[in-house]
């Protein structure tokens, strides 16, 4: 379809939250495969993604003669606080004319502020009214004059990687395996030569229990130095049997086998949670480091001491997975039910744990790729 987003702007200034709205749209539509129109202001001096096609038209004055002849040949118009703010009523007012003279066009009109039932507006044809919660849909109706079929929940996008302005890469490893969608998700950087004593096998062990209690888990292993064929062998037989939710950077692009870039490192720890770092011996690992500025859960192996200097006993999740140090015995249970055991102190703990929670709320049912699957797509193709 085509589609316009109709808005006087001169720019879209990242201090101004409807510019992200704005933008977020815009890559909704062209990742979806509709022809996205920018009706804007003559003024306009800004990027918008590519293939979005600028239409700067708008002028203060004769609004009607600029628009129609771009806005007639569109199937859906989107405005923004242009039937709210008295400071549109120019705007309001020609898109009225254009509805009258273009009846085919279906116009979809966003309020962004709290509706106010007593403020009454005049409601116009062909038009659905989106709110930004469910609770003031009704509100919403009210405020507009319309039946409360005429109104519809979309929420506002907040995608990490526009947010956070991720590389590719990491896009690419995020996308491929629904990241976005998990509750539980590790993280681990590590040399490849390096995986007994990293604990690798230990970190498997622990993302299968977790997902044994139905908890969405995987790992990502960011292995560097992966570039000759012994190592390259060794990855294919970790991963045997555990595709569906452990990952290996060298295993998604073959120009990341030797090292992968910090940013990336850096991007992949913002969307995880949890580092596990069940070592059997480590200096002072930068990448516990990193991990703790990134808030994430920490899990450190109780059974090597200088890991108590960097964790103390209150801060870190402990596990017993022995070391050059320490030989752990599980006793009757055996590791398998000690691990059974981690899973279900860890489960506990991201249940309590709200900021984290609700940090994978809005990762998963805010970004661009859900509200157009589940909100918007079903509201264009109805």
């Amino acid at each position: 379809m085509k589609i316009g987003i109709y808005h006087p702007f001169n720019d879209l200034p990242d201090n101004y939250s409807l510019s992200h709205v704005v933008r977020e749209q815009m890559y909704m539509l062209t990742e979806h495969g509709h022809e996205c129109h920018f009706i804007t202001s003559q003024g306009f001096r800004d990027e918008v993604p590519d293939k979005v096609i600028i239409h700067a038209v708008l002028p203060q004055k004769q609004i009607l003669e600029e628009a129609e002849p771009v806005l007639k040949d569109l199937d859906i118009v989107f405005t923004h606080d242009i039937v709210y703010l008295p400071i549109y009523s120019k705007h309001a007012d020609a898109i009225r004319k254009i509805i009258e003279n273009q009846p085919h066009i279906k116009w979809f009109h966003w309020s962004h502020s709290a509706p106010n039932p007593q403020d009454k507006r005049e409601p116009m044809p062909n038009s659905t009214y989106i709110g930004l919660n469910s609770w003031d849909l009704q509100r919403l109706a009210e405020q507009y004059q319309v039946p409360f079929a005429e109104c519809r929940l979309v929420y506002n996008p907040v995608s990490p990687d526009l947010f956070n302005e991720w590389h590719p890469f990491t896009k690419q490893i995020v996308d491929k395996h629904s990241l976005l969608d998990c509750e539980l998700l590790f993280i681990f950087p590590f040399d490849t030569g390096r995986w007994e004593a990293k604990g690798g096998p230990k970190i498997i062990k622990l993302v299968q229990k977790l997902r044994d209690r139905k908890l969405n888990t995987k790992v990502v292993f960011i292995n560097a130095a992966t570039n000759d064929k012994g190592r390259r062998k060794n990855v294919d037989e970790w991963i045997k049997g555990h595709e569906d939710y452990v990952i290996f950077t060298s295993l998604e692009d073959k120009n990341y086998e030797t090292c992968v870039p910090r940013r990336v490192v850096r991007e992949l720890m913002d969307v995880g949670n949890v580092f596990p770092l069940l070592s059997r011996s480590e200096g002072c690992s930068l990448t516990m480091l990193e991990a703790g500025l990134k808030g994430m859960i920490m899990i450190m192996n109780a059974d090597f001491p200088p890991f108590m200097e960097f964790g103390r006993t209150d801060l870190v999740f402990w596990m017993k997975v022995s070391s050059d140090r320490a030989v752990t015995n599980y006793g009757e249970r055996g590791e398998d039910g000690y691990f059974e055991e981690a899973a279900q102190n860890l489960h506990v703990l991201y249940e309590q744990h709200t900021a984290l929670r609700f940090k994978n709320m809005v990762q998963k049912r805010f970004n661009r790729d859900w509200i157009f699957k589940n909100q918007l797509g079903p509201l264009l193709r109805n």
